[in-house]
């Protein structure tokens, strides 16, 4: 048994290379599903802590446009169209002025931060369903 030459010498070359290529591949996928299940965790709770953070943000940006004033001039429009659209420059400018640009700047990161997360997902979801068929 020390001889290693004599021991492989009574094996088949052609069994040995697809014994050894079956066992390599084999692992070798079980090690590709198991990264993408663990991405695929890790992606899920990455979306779920978005739609969290997303939900907050979105409920400042609504505090915040409510505190400014914003929603008032958005009903003058409905209410008062006639004196809005007589002083439309005006009134675009007061409603650029009382924009949070700070808290929609968030919510669109925190938008984009979603569908990127969600496009991961939806990638390692199909590897898999790939992988299966």
């Amino acid at each position: 048994m020390k001889n290693y030459k004599e021991l492989f010498s009574q094996l088949k070359q052609e069994q040995t290379d697809l014994a050894l290529f079956t066992t390599i591949m084999s692992k070798i996928d079980k090690e590709k599903r198991r990264l993408v299940i663990i991405r695929i965790v890790l992606f899920s709770s990455g979306l779920l802590g978005s739609i969290v953070a997303f939900i907050h943000v979105f409920n400042v940006l609504y505090a915040n446009l409510a505190q400014s004033g914003f929603m008032s001039f958005i009903s003058l429009l409905f209410s008062d169209s006639k004196v809005v659209l007589s002083n439309f420059s005006s009134f675009v400018l007061v409603l650029f002025e009382n924009l949070p640009v700070t808290w929609i700047i968030l919510s669109l990161f925190a938008i984009w931060i979603f569908l990127d997360l969600l496009r991961h997902l939806l990638r390692n979801i199909a590897f898999i369903y790939k992988y299966n068929n």
